[in-house]
This record gives structure tokens, C-alpha cells and sequence, in this order.
């Protein structure tokens, strides 16, 4: 997909505008086989939006509300909140599958795409485009300009808040780079911004319609908010800066022991770096 993306400067705007054609076919499908409660629709469309914004305030405002919704509009069961420590799980699984897919740990090539697909749709992250900027990570790896997302010396909470707004100025940069800074290219760069916005309002909505409010709220919402914080932890947590610079760390104690069990070795980044092509880097000899 990085060389795709090389060679045709509007790859992922024509990537967006099949998502939401494809998307919005099956919304209409969902709602003509099996309609919803309108009324119940139309008060979780403040959810709709705000998911469909990228910063993580907005994220947890739409599960705030979500939450508010279910418990005073619906016949809510305390049995739902179980789904939360599901998110959670299911979470570090699919990252690391997710994580795997944008390399060629998974092999035959459909194959990978097609996860990585299923699951960026889950996680509301376009793959080409997660594929494309996880590339200039392992290229310019903690280069405070050019990888995506350098720890530098800041906070967690600074780094996390400004995760996103790192990774589209780099993504921005790159892409001016490769093709130009023209008007051609800064018309580009909006339609994508308007395009995947939309796209990502339509898997929402495709969700919400599959799942119900219920699920939709305790376990697709949370696992948002979840994988938002955990994607920003585990690169900065394995990105260890120093004034001599940064260092690549394998972390294998106390929990995150736990979650390479269940995430095939999913925080042996060290290892990653040095073998990227292998599904689990915990195997790699070299720790």
C-alpha cells in the first residue's frame, strides 16, 4: 500500500470514497432488514459525530453521553458492564493482529489485508493510511520531525493528547514532500480530511445499527476510548527518551507479561524493530 500510495497521489481518497459507499450500502441493508428504534437512533447521533472526530476528549464525551442514554432511556442491565473488561482484552489482541497486518508477518497477502481491514474497521483506523505512517515510524524512528510520533521528553498525558495532531502533521509533511506543495495537493489533503470523517461517521453508525445501543455503548465506545489510550502508552512506553537519545525497549514484567501472553509478544518492541516481519518478536532470540 506504501507503494500505491507512492505512485498515485489521490490512493486514499479514492480508498475513502469506497468505504463509504461500501458503508453506506450496508447501513441502508441494516436499517431496511432489520429497522431501529428511530427515536433511540436520533438521540445517539451526538455519539455519531463525536466519534467521528479524531481527539480523544471527544471520544470520552461520546462515551459519557452513550452511557448517560442507556442507563436513563433504556432498560439498561448492569450485566453490560461486563463487556467493558472484554474491550479491554479484546483490545490487546486485535492491536497486536492489527499492529502484525501492516508488515509481512501475515502471509498470503489477501489475507493480511482482509484483517487488517476488519479490524481497522473495528477500530476506526483506515489501514492503507495506518499502514502508510506506521512505514515513516520504522523508517525515522524517534526523529522528531519525521516519525509520526516521537516521545521526546514530554508527559504520557502531554504525548497522548497530541498523538493525533503529531501523526497528520507528519502524515501532511509527507505528503507535500512526495507531491508538492500546490493547490492540487492542499485540495488533496481536505477532500481526504471531509472523506475520512465521513467514512468513519458511516462505520459508527454501521455498528450502532449491528450491536444495538447496549453493546455499542460498553463494548465498541470503550474499546475506542481503550485502544486511544493503550496505542499512545505502548509507544511511549516502549520509546524511552533519554539525553543520549532514545531507546528501543523490550518490556516483558509484572503485567505487561500478562499482555504478551495474550498479545503474542506484543511489547518486545526492541524486537520488533529488529524483526519486523516476525508475528510474535518474543521469539527473537536477541531480548
Amino acid at each position: 500500500m506504501f507503494s500505491q500510495f507512492k505512485s498515485d497521489k489521490r490512493f486514499l481518497n479514492q480508498y475513502f470514497l469506497i468505504i463509504i459507499g461500501l458503508f453506506f450500502v450496508a447501513n441502508c441493508l441494516l436499517s431496511f432488514f432489520d429497522a431501529p428504534d428511530w427515536e433511540i437512533f436520533l438521540s445517539f447521533i451526538p455519539v455519531f459525530v463525536l466519534l467521528s472526530m479524531p481527539q480523544i476528549q471527544w471520544v470520552v464525551l461520546a462515551w459519557v453521553y452513550a452511557v448517560l442514554v442507556c442507563v436513563f432511556r433504556l432498560d439498561f442491565d448492569i450485566v453490560y458492564l461486563t463487556l467493558i473488561p472484554v474491550a479491554i482484552v479484546t483490545t490487546f489482541i486485535l492491536t497486536a493482529i492489527f499492529h502484525s497486518a501492516s508488515h509481512s508477518s501475515i502471509q498470503p497477502r489477501w489475507l493480511k489485508r482482509l484483517i487488517g481491514e476488519t479490524i481497522g474497521f473495528w477500530q476506526l483506523a483506515a489501514f492503507p493510511l495506518w499502514c502508510i505512517v506506521h512505514v515513516l515510524h520504522h523508517k525515522y524512528s524517534d526523529d522528531t520531525v519525521r516519525d509520526p510520533h516521537p516521545p521526546m521528553d514530554k508527559t504520557y498525558w502531554n504525548f497522548m493528547l497530541n498523538m493525533r495532531k503529531s501523526v497528520a502533521s507528519v502524515f501532511s509533511g509527507f505528503y507535500m514532500d512526495l507531491w508538492g506543495k500546490s493547490e492540487e495537493s492542499l485540495r488533496n489533503m481536505k477532500e481526504m480530511a471531509i472523506e475520512s470523517r465521513v467514512a468513519t461517521l458511516l462505520q459508527v453508525i454501521f455498528w450502532f445499527l449491528l450491536l444495538g445501543p447496549q453493546v455499542f455503548t460498553f463494548l465498541f465506545v470503550f474499546s475506542i476510548i481503550f485502544k486511544m489510550l493503550h496505542y499512545a502508552w505502548f509507544n511511549y512506553a516502549t520509546h524511552i527518551y533519554t539525553p543520549e537519545g532514545v531507546q528501543i525497549v523490550n518490556l516483558d514484567h509484572g503485567l505487561y507479561k500478562v499482555v504478551n501472553f495474550l498479545a503474542f509478544g506484543l511489547y518486545y518492541h526492541k524486537n520488533h524493530h529488529l524483526r519486523p516481519d516476525l508475528f510474535n518478536p518474543s521469539k527473537f532470540a536477541d531480548k
